[in-house]
């Protein structure tokens, strides 16, 4: 998922980054029978996408670094990711 963030100028910024190999799942002593969550500390209705989409469509030289078995790998588009 290639994903941009532009910071607030002058505001403190915290963010929380997950990496891993594969899907992430939740914990079994979470999860029912049916794979649904039950007393866990969050729900399925916590995790949604943004309320709004803001696109851009510029033009130009645009690195995008991924990481990819270990290794940073950069990735140069002329369109905006």
């Amino acid at each position: 998922m290639i994903w941009r963030l532009s910071p607030d100028e002058g505001r403190e910024q915290r963010m929380l980054v997950i990496e891993s190999i594969g899907h992430i799942d939740s914990p079994k002593r979470y999860l029912n029978n049916y794979g649904q969550l039950e007393h866990s500390p969050y729900c399925e209705r916590d995790i949604r996408p943004p309320d709004e989409l803001i696109t851009h469509d510029e033009e130009g030289e645009f690195e995008v670094l991924s990481n990819s078995r270990g290794m940073i790998i950069a990735l140069f588009t002329t369109t905006t990711p």
